[in-house]
């Protein structure tokens, strides 16, 4: 089988501040979370495309005819 690649692509919302100091602490924890996040959805999102993945695998016969479990045609 192939390897699945997953990409996850997400965007973030700053907010600038009037101070340096709490800009800083801002951006720092805003990007502690979105890793966190990024984290959370990349495991989740890989475990369900390899289960979809595992459920759709392509059978070839010596005609190089594709099969598809569960599409009912060729």
């Amino acid at each position: 089988m192939e390897n699945i690649h997953v990409y996850v692509f997400y965007t973030t919302t700053t907010t600038t501040t009037t101070t340096t100091t709490t800009a800083t602490a801002t951006a720092t924890a805003a990007a502690a979370a979105d890793a966190a996040a990024v984290a959370t959805t990349s495991t989740t999102t890989t475990t369900t495309a390899t289960a979809t993945a595992v459920a759709a695998v392509l059978y070839i016969d010596k005609d190089l005819k594709m099969y598809s479990i569960g599409l009912g045609h060729r």
